[in-house]
């Protein structure tokens, strides 16, 4: 018989384990502009959980910048300036200025399905003013916070 005595599974749990639905304070760690196999453009961030039983823990979201569908791109730059207006960035135009921002993400689970197991969204985000406390799960994505000054011109991937 085998033991595994030297296993501790707190300190052995996968950086991307399903998290529980729920408000995290989270930095930005990573962000990258990518393609996606349709030919689309995507961004993808990946966050680090910062506090509570979960810190260390990370999550990634992606926002369809260019998509054949013309409301998935539509919803994506939309949820990318809610992410933008959340860490006080007025003119998006690339992933660098989001790096050690901190915010507050609102995780959900996405169920399994037939091609992908369980795993976690983004349903919104929070500007994080200092403070942090865990809260249960959010029934609406909240509306990104406002920002202190409009924004006027756009990046060239953001346009249309």
């Amino acid at each position: 018989m085998a033991s595994f005595a030297q296993v501790n599974s707190n300190e052995n749990r996968s950086e991307f384990a399903v998290l529980k639905p729920g408000w995290y304070h989270v930095e930005i760690i990573n962000g990258e502009v990518k393609s996606s196999s349709s030919g689309g453009t995507y961004v993808e961030f990946t966050y680090r959980v910062c506090e509570g039983e979960n810190a260390g823990r990370q999550v990634r979201d992606r926002f369809n910048i260019v998509n054949i569908s013309q409301e998935a791109a539509r919803i994506g730059k939309q949820q990318l300036i809610g992410l933008a207006d959340a860490v006080g960035i007025i003119d998006p135009c690339d992933t660098d200025p989001f790096i050690g921002k901190h915010v507050q993400a609102n995780v959900a689970v996405r169920p399994a399905d037939e091609r992908f197991g369980e795993s976690n969204i983004v349903k919104g985000y929070k500007r994080f003013d200092g403070t942090y406390t865990p809260s249960a799960p959010a029934a609406q994505p909240s509306a990104p916070a406002p920002t202190s000054a409009p924004t006027t011109a756009k990046p060239s991937w953001l346009k249309k």
